[in-house]
């Protein structure tokens, strides 16, 4: 009797602390290949955006109030892109619409993920990838701060 409870217990705590299933594994290459809506709909990826650049990706969501607290970051960093021309930023609003974000277009890409970066393992926000210009991801972190402005530096170096 007392071997049948431990059993049924372990089967309770193995279904209890049971977690979600891993995302599935994917190269940083594959990062550049997931979908993404643009505002007007078009469907496109990664890799069309970056054209062999340095790409900085902010992920973000409207109701995120540290994400909208990052973007006068984002608009000085896109000046410089603009400015530079060797490196691209772009934002991806995750858990939304692209009506639900049509009226705030800030002056850099700005598009909507179709679901797959959740599925590729990307669901907190803010998070700040940076991929160098062979499409490996060099960083991946929270907000915009130092430790990605020096990954896209180093990645611009190279």
């Amino acid at each position: 009797m007392l071997h049948r409870h431990s059993l049924l217990i372990a089967l309770a705590l193995t279904v209890a602390c049971a977690h979600e299933a891993p995302p599935p594994a994917t190269s940083s290459a594959d990062l550049l290949r997931v979908p993404v809506r643009t505002l007007d709909g078009r469907t496109t990826d990664l890799a069309a955006l970056a054209k062999g650049r340095v790409m900085v990706a902010s992920l973000w969501a409207p109701w995120c109030e540290a994400c909208r607290q990052e973007e006068p970051a984002l608009r000085r960093l896109n000046q410089l892109a603009i400015s530079r021309g060797d490196f691209v930023l772009v934002s991806i609003a995750i858990g939304t619409t692209a009506q639900e974000i049509a009226a705030d277009t800030p002056p850099y890409p700005r598009l909507v993920d179709t679901g797959a970066f959740a599925e590729v393992g990307h669901r907190r926000v803010p998070s700040t990838l940076v991929i160098d210009a062979t499409g490996h991801t060099v960083f991946e972190g929270g907000a915009l701060d130092g430790a990605a402005l020096d990954a896209r530096t180093k990645a611009l170096a190279r």
